[in-house]
């Protein structure tokens, strides 16, 4: 900044006001703002760098030069009584300067804009620190620690200007809006629709009235603007009012048109003009009875304006700068104190390793949370190394040592003799699963039967489909209703007339009376014919006259589709070894014995054991035929494969036990974070935590494992193969192996879930692989909510569904198959034809209200709320470029190494502690310091957005190490040095990021700005050209009359 001219005008009486100023300087840019220090040193800013100037106003002479912003200055306050300056600007920061020793004590961060607003003044509470910014918002800050005391929000513009008192604050932005806020509240009490345009300047007067200015042109006095909207308007102004400044009564203005405007505020009347300027005035400042002022013209002018005050300043001496006494007119070497700490010329200008090293304080908020980030950073390695064998050895295990694909040509083969098989006489194919009769179901028992025992080959044991060996016998059973397990309708039925019996649905085992041929089937035993046919086959079946007897453990407990049935029945055996024809006769006896019928029956299922020897592995095959009292068949057919525990599996089991270990590890490790955080008081977040509560899952299903992995040895151990295979019965011990086994293989699908998500867990160490656990963190809250209500509404359209389609829809016979159904109905599994072929017109205003409510809104604001909080993840997230990266770790790697690192370890060791322990009670230290200062209900929630923009000090981190870590640290001194710059190091980077999205918010801010003011100037262009049109006809009408007085 060259000083270019001084201009002295001396010749004048010292009782006569002058029109000129006395002394002018110009700087090189051009001037946003300006303030002044008792006896008149002048400082001002503007220029992109960032810098602020220190003026000798006696002489127009450059004193000092501070640096530290990394943009344009836009705001400058002194407070005298601190011997403080405060400074604001483009780079969203305001700065603290102590003007003794001209150090940049602190830094105020939080806002996302340009800082107009600036007020400040003493407060016994060190809060009477407030800016305003383009982002809308109006800060309160506490100077004494840094931190933001309250965010104001309810601005619908830029804030521009600000005042304060010791029990409110008032605020104007570009809305043309007045708010005042209550300081003890901090709610906005008063809201005023003051000016027409954009406020730029707030004060208050020497009478305690307040004064503003606006783009309007004009100067608005209040006479009390807490409880009215009285004011008094002075215009005189063509343009902006920019600057207002007070003394007694008289009132100085300045803006747009470069003109300062001197009024009696007495009687509201204009009492002088002071030209000098020739672009927008952007400064005014009063002492020693001279008025300063500075504009964007780069101009600094100082007045004499002591005949305009009525009552004269007092006289206070001018001191020299103690900084600036060696250092000529250029402003001698900066001060780089800590003004380096975001400025972007000089970070340019420095390789990363020493940009790392210029940072001497960051945010306490920012250093807790990284060290609690490498604490568990450390403990998520150890454990990660712990993690990948152990997945390794889940999925060789328990996931691959299954021959599930063998098992699967298997079963297919005997399911498409048993089940795909049609039945004959009947001119449309029929299978097993359209079973929907008695008559049906014999047909299929004699097919299945028949298909069975087709080819048999002489091998020593029945086969089916190749060597797929047949074991013991099929069973056939058959669950029954109780008499009365429902009842008639008195009204419509009399009970005293026929006795009927009213079945209704199973309960508990059912019917456990002996039956035969009941009076209800087709057959009768009245004749003697029947009588015999009815010993006949009582004799086939080897059953007494009482007929059919109830087993309790005739087969599995079973999970229907209509109902859950249990292991007990009635039930019949073939043994595969007797030929075709005694089980064709078996049938037939059923048949003619009533075995199963149309109004009793609720369960009939047919189970047996396929072996394949070449592959190891035993197949159930199990198909059911459900018969609700409602009268339907509901066919299904199920398969399971599963294994014995033979010494064959004893290489398994050696790798299951080791496994187990792992297990056991994973549970001593889960139990000794629970008593460590149960120590630190932190039970709570503890529980709560999501990833807890999936390893504590994960572990307990893994113990339940190995007690059904222990009982299915124990019960394979009673299984001996050639007897199992010589067995003629059904055998009642494999089927609880393969409930053991099935059980185990349910419990390690679950686990194989919820260890394959524990990576999710480890991927937190990564910034570039958490995006997915860091997006659903941010989004949980709103992400919740939308949830439950589309639960909600889905719920709500399930009980609709239910009540219009159940009794004709098999997907909506209840609601939670209804619910099910509309869920299905979201990706386009819906059969709407059906559905319309009920009711069509409540169907299409059911069927498109839930579509549109709950896909095309809920669904579409579930997207809305994951992409909202992913935009809002990828905005913070720091790139470290991936050079910077590996040379990090590479140095950070061989620092690991060092010899003298090394032996520290080992030391380390000794005494039980690690590094991780030292850094784990240092943050420890931190926390409660930080919990001190906020209030306790502060530091119960969590909430420490006071203490956000409070720094700490490298050296106050080193004193908040224990006194016994200490100990080890002499050592290895070098180690909390380490842990600074790496803290450093990614807190550069994200200060980067934010930069880059301060920038782009900024953008946004701007286009939106001039996309209102074009949007007015469009708005005026049909006034415009209504205004050309009259013209044009006025000058059609004007023309003749020209022409006769020969005007051309």
């Amino acid at each position: 900044m060259d000083l270019r001219f001084m201009q002295y005008n001396s010749e004048f009486d010292e009782n006569e006001e002058k029109s000129t100023p006395i002394v002018t300087w110009m700087e090189k840019e051009r001037i946003f703002c300006m303030a002044a220090t008792p006896g008149g040193r002048i400082i001002t800013a503007g220029d992109t760098s960032g810098d602020i100037s220190f003026w000798d106003s006696r002489t127009g002479t450059k004193e000092y030069d501070l640096s530290g912003h990394t943009e344009a200055v836009l705001a400058l306050v002194v407070v005298a009584d601190l011997n403080a300056l405060f400074s604001a600007g483009a780079d969203s920061t305001v700065r603290l300067w102590n003007l003794e020793t001209l150090q940049n004590t602190m830094v105020f961060e939080g806002h996302r804009g340009f800082i107009v607003g600036l007020f400040a003044m003493r407060s016994e509470t060190g809060t009477g620190l407030f800016s305003g910014s383009d982002d809308r918002t109006v800060k309160q800050w506490n100077s004494n620690s840094g931190a933001c005391v309250h965010t104001y929000k309810g601005h619908k513009g830029p804030v521009n200007a600000i005042t304060a008192t010791e029990t409110n604050m008032i605020s104007g932005s570009s809305d043309g809006i007045i708010k005042i806020w209550d300081l003890g509240s901090r709610r906005c009490i008063r809201t005023i629709e003051a000016h027409t345009d954009s406020i730029w300047c707030l004060i208050q007067l020497k009478d305690g009235r307040f004064a503003s200015g606006s783009t309007d042109s004009s100067i608005k006095i209040w006479e009390n603007i807490f409880l009215n909207n009285n004011a008094v308007t002075l215009t005189a102004h063509h343009g902006k009012v920019r600057k207002l400044l007070s003394y007694g009564p008289i009132l100085f203005s300045a803006g747009a048109d470069a003109v300062i405007y001197a009024w009696d505020t007495r009687t509201n009347n204009l009492v002088r003009t002071l030209k000098y300027h020739t672009k927008q005035i952007s400064g005014l400042t009063l002492h020693n009875n001279n008025l300063c002022s500075s504009g964007f013209d780069k101009n600094v002018c100082r007045w004499d304006v002591q005949l305009l005050l009525p009552e004269k300043q007092p006289i206070v001496q001018f001191q020299q700068l103690s900084v600036a006494k060696d250092q000529d007119g250029d402003g001698g070497d900066k001060n780089e104190g800590v003004n380096y700490r975001r400025n972007q010329k000089r970070v340019r200008e420095k390789t990363p390793e020493d940009i790392v090293e210029l940072y001497k304080e960051l945010p306490i908020n920012f250093v807790v949370d990284a060290l609690d980030f490498k604490v568990t950073s450390s403990r998520l390695m150890g454990e990660i190394i712990f993690y990948i064998p152990f997945l390794i050895c889940f999925v060789f295990v328990f996931m691959l040592a299954r021959p599930i694909e063998d098992g699967y040509y298997m079963t297919q083969a005997i399911s498409d003799v048993l089940v795909t098989q049609q039945l004959p006489s009947f001119k449309n194919p029929r299978t097993f699963t359209e079973v929907t009769t008695v008559a049906w179901f014999y047909t299929w028992m004699t097919l299945m039967v028949t298909e069975l025992w087709r080819d048999r080959s002489d091998l020593t044991f029945p086969s089916v489909q190749g060597q797929n060996i047949l074991v013991g016998a099929m069973r056939v059973r058959q669950q029954r209703a109780t008499p009365n397990s429902c009842s008639f309708n008195k009204h419509f039925f009399n009970m005293s007339v026929g006795g009927l019996p009213c079945y209704g649905a199973l309960d508990s085992q059912g019917d456990t009376s002996p039956f035969v041929c009941p009076q209800y089937s087709l057959c009768s035993n009245t004749t003697t014919d029947n009588a015999n046919a009815i010993a006949a086959a009582l004799s086939t079946l080897g059953l007494t006259s009482a007929g059919f007897t109830f087993d309790a453990s005739a087969g599995l407990p079973y999970e229907g589709q209509v109902a859950s049935y249990t292991d007990g029945g009635f039930a019949i055996d073939f043994n595969f070894s007797e030929p075709l024809q005694v089980q064709l006769d078996k049938i037939a006896a059923m048949e003619t014995l009533g075995y199963v019928d149309e109004v009793v029956t609720r369960l009939v299922d047919v189970a047996f054991y396929v072996y394949n020897p070449s592959i190891d592995v035993f197949v159930s095959f199990l198909m059911v035929l459900e018969v609700p009292y409602g009268g339907t068949w509901m066919p299904l057919a199920r398969t399971t494969g599963f294994e014995v525990f033979t010494t064959r599996h004893s290489g398994q089991l050696g790798f299951q036990v080791f496994f187990f270990f792992f297990v056991l590890g994973f549970i001593a490790l889960f139990i000794w974070q629970f008593v460590a955080d149960f120590r630190k008081g932190r039970t709570t977040s503890f529980i709560l935590d999501a990833w807890n509560v999936i390893e504590f899952v994960n572990l307990l299903i893994f113990i339940v494992m190995y007690g059904y992995l222990y009982s299915w040895i124990i019960q394979s151990r009673q299984l001996k193969l050639d007897d199992l295979l010589a067995e003629t019965a059904y055998s009642s011990i494999l089927e609880k192996t393969n409930t053991y086994y099935q059980s185990m293989v349910w419990f390690n699908a679950v686990n194989t879930v919820l260890t394959f998500m524990k990576l999710l867990k480890y991927v937190r160490l990564n910034d570039r692989l958490n995006i997915l656990t860091r997006t659903l963190s941010v989004a949980q809250q709103s992400l919740l909510g939308v949830l439950v209500l589309f639960v909600y509404v889905v719920f709500g359209f399930a009980l609709t569904g239910n009540n219009l389609y159940g009794v004709a829809m098999f997907n909506f016979r209840n609601i939670s198959v209804s619910y099910v159904a509309l869920l299905r109905a979201l990706i386009g599994d819906v059969d709407y034809t059906a559905m319309t072929m009920e009711t069509i017109i409540v169907t299409i205003f059911f069927f498109w209200a839930y579509m549109i409510l709950g896909q095309f809104i809920l669904l579409n604001f579930l997207v809305a709320v994951i992409s909202d909080g992913f935009h809002e993840v990828s905005m913070t997230k720091s790139s470290i470029p991936l050079d910077q990266t590996i040379v990090k770790a590479f140095k950070d790697a061989r620092y690991e190494f060092l010899p003298k690192v090394l032996r520290w370890k080992f030391l380390l060791l000794r005494h039980r502690a690690t590094q991780t322990t030292i850094v784990a009670n240092t943050l420890d230290e931190l926390v409660d310091k930080r919990n001190k200062m906020v209030d306790e209900d502060a530091a119960q929630r969590q909430d420490y957005d006071e203490v956000e923009d409070v720094l700490m000090r490298k050296a106050d981190f080193k004193a908040l190490v224990p006194k016994d870590d200490q100990e080890l640290l002499k050592e290895n001194e070098t180690f909390i040095d380490e842990v600074w710059k790496d803290m450093a190091w990614e807190y550069h980077h994200k200060q980067m990021a934010a930069k880059g999205q301060d920038e782009i918010e900024r953008e946004a801010i701007v286009f939106e700005e001039v996309e209102q003011a074009l949007r007015g100037l469009s708005a005026s262009f049909p006034v415009m050209e209504q205004l050309k049109n009259r013209l044009q006809v006025q000058e059609a009408k004007l023309r003749p009359l020209a022409r006769s007085m020969g005007i051309r």
